[in-house]
């Protein structure tokens, strides 16, 4: 069985997909699975289960993190080398019409995804629309497997070795500040006081982020250049801030990408949801976790919030 697995969505998103590669593998171990996602997500396909091939390309209708629309030639330079292939069966992760118009040309047997507005017409098999109301991750596997995973987790296989961090036998926490919209994201102000809170604990920070998140960041705040920092805003970066992460013994993040690869590799998790989709991308990893939940980043308690994450690094 030679399987085409499409993730045109973005970071969280593709980690999402490892619920589905797994179970592939699991029940038949012989399937061969290729990948096509989006360029800066893609070096990530190398610790998820069972992926033989990955094609990357930033779809022209779409945008990625930090980065305008995937051109034309870029995209079109791509789907030449996946058009050359042969599959029994395309399973699309989302109900945008144009990825699945997209499948649809490929050369396949049987065109799988989740029902949508448009995309009808190019599917082979049509699974419901995921309700957005339960978990993702048991929602995404009913692409592949007509059976209930009430305790689906995301899980990478691999792990890439941990970056050589100075720790100095201090506990190291990843902060990521960010997300997809500022509208949901605590005040860079939150932050600060966690980090200082933190650091007067002993323990060590490394912030997380884009090149142009952090440089925003530090203009805003040019007290706080000296900090660590690392940017996961371009390809060969992913696979660096991988490894930095396998060396955390906490990350703490909003409901983004970042957040979920952390809990991929099993690290501790603390994930702010304001709001988010606390019911639906609630932390999913097999690792420890906890979050918060409010309505706006404007109801966020910052002393209770930080005692909280203090009280859960210390229980680790």
């Amino acid at each position: 069985m030679r399987i085409l697995l499409i993730c045109f969505d973005n970071l969280g998103d593709l980690v999402f997909t490892t619920g589905i590669t797994n179970h592939l593998k699991s029940r038949d171990p012989a399937c061969k699975i290729d990948l096509w996602c989006k360029k800066y997500a893609s070096p990530i396909s190398g610790f998820m289960m069972g992926i033989d091939r990955t094609f990357a390309s930033d779809p022209f209708w779409d945008r990625s993190p930090g980065t305008a629309k995937g051109s034309y030639v870029g995209f079109f330079k791509e789907y030449l080398k996946v058009r050359r292939q042969t599959y029994d069966r395309i399973y699309l992760t989302s109900t945008c019409w144009r990825s699945a118009m997209v499948a649809w040309t490929l050369n396949s047997k049987e065109v799988v995804g989740f029902a949508g507005k448009k995309n009808r017409w190019f599917l082979d098999t049509i699974k419901a629309t995921p309700d957005r109301k339960q978990p993702v991750m048991e929602e995404i596997l009913r692409l592949v497997s007509n059976e209930s995973k009430p305790e689906a987790v995301y899980q990478f296989q691999s792990k890439p070795p941990a970056l050589p961090l100075p720790k100095q036998g201090k506990l190291l926490v990843g902060l990521h500040p960010f997300a997809g919209s500022k509208k949901r994201c605590a005040p860079l102000e939150f932050w600060f006081a966690l980090a200082q809170t933190l650091e007067s604990a002993n323990r060590q920070v490394l912030w997380f982020g884009t090149k142009r998140e952090l440089e925003d960041m530090m203009e805003e705040h040019p007290d706080q250049k000296e900090k660590s920092l690392l940017n996961y805003s371009n390809h060969p970066d992913l696979i660096l801030v991988a490894a930095a992460m396998n060396g955390l013994d906490l990350f703490v993040g909003h409901d983004s990408g970042p957040l979920h690869v952390a809990g991929a590799f099993k690290v501790p998790v603390f994930g702010l949801y304001l709001p988010g989709e606390p019911q639906r991308t609630f932390p999913q990893g097999a690792g420890p976790k906890k979050m918060i939940v409010a309505n706006s980043p404007a109801d966020l308690d910052f002393p209770s919030a930080i005692a909280e994450i203090n009280d859960f690094l210390t229980s680790l």
